[in-house]
């Protein structure tokens, strides 16, 4: 939902906007239509630079820089509904399934869930983990279902396992040499994903990793960027997405998502990969509104006007209920975010269509994709391995179109 008011945030906007490199300044409430070509980022990707907002907006899903941006975010979120059927994928338990972290050996609980569209269907799944076990996430790769970057539907039912191709492909865990037991909310942006690590006893300064996608079976990490602002032992969940300017902007959620600090890298290319010097610089710290909310998983999404948003899932543990809200997220020039609460939307995670067994909790993992036409889906993952009574073999997944 564009934000059209002449208010104090508009002006900080069309300010911020000079602070990186905009080619001018917008006054509040009016629109200026360039008559330049667009400017180039140093990948030769073109970007507008007008806009009163941050958001860099692609209708190209396969530009492989950012995500597809969304029509009407609020729209978009309050016409998710609950499906009449189910998803799942084989544990790493199972023998179709390369190593993972499993229940019983290694696994604590699932903590995010992702889709990435390349030449299959990926999920990416993050755990939390005990022992010897390693953090990270799985790379499952739904090899029974359309490679379509559409809606992906069914491929098992509360009483069938799904196919044996739709699996865990690869594990990618933590090599940091950190004692990190714990990778959160994650988010996936264009060909990158970001994922955060902390210790569960709060003994180790929390950070964030990207990890590259362009081969999905081999991801490879950037080194561990670690916090140092507001809650620094804490990194429960991450967000991503590319500014108008071209640099990249990361959240970095602490405690039940209290608190975030943001990052903004130095230039306008992801740093650490590549040839760039690029890196990424702590730029402010605040305490958010979500209140008793206690999001698990925030994204980062860009309305095609230009406007940030970012998605929270979370469980209403005294209802047991579900819930998807949408924030509207406005930075000022030092890079400080204000959010307001634009949408709220509740899902079923157990239904008639699940066999009424619980397909998923969004206190385990949930999260947003952008399909090619600009509309949002939300995907659920379950605590545990234990989508069919007396095995550990298949995890469950929920699709909300």
């Amino acid at each position: 939902m564009k934000n059209n008011g002449c208010n104090l945030q508009s002006g900080i906007w069309s300010l911020a906007l000079a602070a990186v490199g905009a080619l001018s300044l917008v006054a509040c409430g009016e629109t200026e239509e360039s008559t330049a070509e667009p400017a180039l980022d140093e990948v030769g990707v073109a970007y507008q630079g007008l806009s009163s907002h941050w958001g860099w907006a692609h209708a190209d899903h396969t530009n492989p820089y950012t995500n597809r941006c969304v029509n009407d975010a609020a729209s978009s979120i309050n016409a998710l509904y609950n499906p009449n059927y189910v998803m799942a994928y084989r544990s790493g338990s199972d023998a179709c399934s390369t190593y993972a972290p499993t229940t019983g050996t290694g696994l604590i609980h699932h903590q995010g869930i992702q889709r990435l569209a390349r030449d299959y269907n990926y999920l990416l799944v993050t755990t939390s983990v005990q022992g010897d076990a390693r953090p990270g996430f799985e790379v499952v790769r739904l090899g029974s279902l359309s490679n379509n970057p559409w809606l992906l539907g069914r491929n098992a039912s509360p009483s069938r396992l799904p196919s044996c191709s739709d699996a865990i492909v690869h594990y990618q865990s933590d090599d940091s040499g950190m004692p990190y037991d714990h990778s959160g909310g994650l988010q996936v942006n264009g060909e990158y994903v970001i994922v955060p690590f902390e210790k569960n006893d709060d003994q180790a300064t929390a950070g964030f990793r990207i990890a590259r996608l362009s081969n999905p079976l081999n991801p490879q990490w950037s080194p561990l960027v670690l916090r140092t602002r507001g809650q620094t032992v804490n990194a429960g969940a991450v967000s991503l997405t590319l500014l108008s300017s071209g640099r990249y902007l990361a959240f970095v959620f602490g405690h039940n998502s209290d608190d975030v600090e943001v990052f903004v890298s130095s230039e306008a290319a992801m740093p650490y990969f590549g040839s760039s010097s690029s890196t990424w610089i702590s730029q402010a710290s605040v305490s958010t509104p979500f209140g008793g909310a206690e999001y698990q998983g925030l994204q980062l999404v860009t309305q095609c006007d230009g406007q940030l948003f970012v998605a929270g899932t979370h469980r209403n543990k005294w209802f047991d209920e579900d819930w998807v809200d949408l924030w509207r997220v406005d930075l000022s020039a030092a890079f400080v975010p204000g959010f307001t609460e634009v949408a709220s939307r509740h899902m079923s995670c157990s239904s008639a269509a699940t066999g009424n067994k619980r397909y998923c909790a969004f206190d385990a993992g949930a999260g947003i994709y952008v399909d090619p036409d600009g509309e949002i889906l939300l995907y659920g993952v379950e605590h545990y391995n234990d989508a069919y009574p007396g095995t550990t073999r298949a995890v469950k997944v929920r699709e909300f179109p």
